[in-house]
């Protein structure tokens, strides 16, 4: 028999020992590989009715081994799919500089905005790393694209256009070099900078 419950956690004194990460994709439709092309994509709009994965990444990077509890639950107002449940936990060994993933899934059935509790990783009733909280705004239907690619953004948009283009774009696969003609620009620079920044993309010619 296992029994398990919920207790306020202790908060760590010093830097955390532990790394936690969030990202969602779309999950494909059922037989359509048009659709699992995408499934690595990261979500720019979440739409009402659109099945999403959400994706915990935990890393170790430190030299010991470390038993953490983590603990998750899927964003306020969604409906959990594939055996998901609305919260959950995990006991986990991380082995050094070692990472791990947990996945769950989910749905937003109406629109609105969303608010979702960050994972958090403890160790002996304390907490010693948690995600940063996450905003869903959700839409009733996609949004019409304005005909805008990357090509033309990157030599004339304007901030605002750029700003509405980062929201949908897989940023991974942008050619970011496209735009470095326009980083005296200290409003663009900030922006690009902070896609960057999200995104973990260390490009340092245009830093």
């Amino acid at each position: 028999v296992v029994t398990k419950r919920l207790s306020e956690l202790a908060e760590q004194q010093g830097d955390s020992t532990v790394l936690i990460g969030q990202r969602f994709t779309k999950l494909p439709l059922a037989g359509n590989t048009a659709s699992s092309e995408n499934i690595n994509q990261t979500v720019g709009n979440f739409v009402v009715g659109t099945a999403y994965s959400g994706q915990i990444v935990v890393s170790n990077p430190t030299e010991k081994k470390q038993r953490i509890d983590l603990f998750w639950q899927i964003p306020a107002g969604s409906v959990p799919l594939s055996n998901t449940q609305r919260s959950s936990s995990q006991t986990m060994m991380l082995e050094p500089y070692a990472v791990q993933f947990v996945s769950y899934a989910f749905y937003f059935p109406q629109s609105g905005n969303y608010k979702q509790y960050p994972a958090t990783a403890s160790s002996d009733g304390v907490l010693i790393a948690k995600a940063e909280s996450k905003d869903f705004s959700v839409l009733s239907e996609e949004p019409i694209d304005n005909g805008l690619d990357w090509d033309a953004l990157a030599v004339s948009g304007n901030e605002e256009q750029l700003k509405t283009f980062f929201q949908t774009a897989n940023l991974q696969t942008l050619d970011w070099m496209k735009i470095a003609h326009r980083m005296r620009d200290k409003s663009i620079y900030q922006l690009v900078t902070d896609q960057l920044r999200t995104a973990k993309i260390p490009i340092e010619k245009l830093w």
